[in-house]
């Protein structure tokens, strides 16, 4: 299993990463802005990046039919929510 961690440069996003590691699962780490690695390089998704970019990324990985966990919280207001 790969885990691919969006986000991977920041706090979370690193802690993930060594989380993962440490448990023996291998991560593909990327940040926003850069090249989203081909779909078939991960099994899952990690979104570990600022509150206010969560649901835009949400919708461009939910298209890939693969697992997401989004780091807490997914949205700051109701309305940001679609």
């Amino acid at each position: 299993m790969t885990v691919l961690v969006v986000g991977s440069k920041g706090n979370m996003g690193e802690r993930y990463r060594v989380g993962l590691k440490w448990i023996g699962v291998k991560s593909v780490g990327v940040d926003i802005g850069t090249p989203i690695p081909k779909k078939s390089s991960y099994d899952r998704i990690i979104i570990a990046t600022p509150t206010k970019t969560h649901m835009e990324l949400l919708e461009r990985y939910a298209e890939y039919g693969k697992p997401i966990l989004i780091e807490k919280p997914i949205a700051r207001t109701k309305g940001e929510l679609h």
